[in-house]
């Protein structure tokens, strides 16, 4: 299995299962600018086929206005079709839950404790979310 590392995560796609590993790094800065590298990264991996960004939010980072706002629009995700957070720490579970209820991202958006209960959820979902 082979990680990419871009400036705020380690990325892996499972292309089987149209599933986007995100590993969040440790004190991460998710600037405007790291974002913008950050996607371009992403489309690069996932070969610009649609699929599910699983990401393990355990580890703290800072985010700002512009990149939420950035984060929110499908246009940053041209293909991804959901996005599943899970191994929340405290600040990063308010984050999520703040950018899902204010910056209302278009795309499903969906919270879990564990990654065995977001992979379930895929599995049921993948079909309708992938036509």
């Amino acid at each position: 299995m082979d990680w990419i590392i871009t400036k705020v995560a380690e990325l892996f796609y499972d292309e089987e299962n149209a599933v986007l590993y995100i590993n969040i790094l440790e004190n991460a800065e998710l600037t405007l600018e790291n974002a913008k590298e950050h996607y371009q990264q992403i489309e690069t991996v996932t070969k610009g086929q649609k699929h599910l960004a699983l990401i393990d939010s355990g580890n703290y980072y800072t985010t700002s206005h512009e990149t939420l706002l950035y984060t929110s629009k499908k246009t940053t995700f041209k293909n991804r079709v959901a996005t599943a957070y899970y191994n929340f720490c405290t600040p990063n579970k308010l984050t999520a839950d703040f950018f899902k209820n204010n910056y209302k991202p278009e795309m499903d958006l969906k919270t879990f404790k564990t990654k065995e209960e977001a992979l379930v959820w895929w599995a049921n979902a993948k079909d309708n979310l992938l036509e």
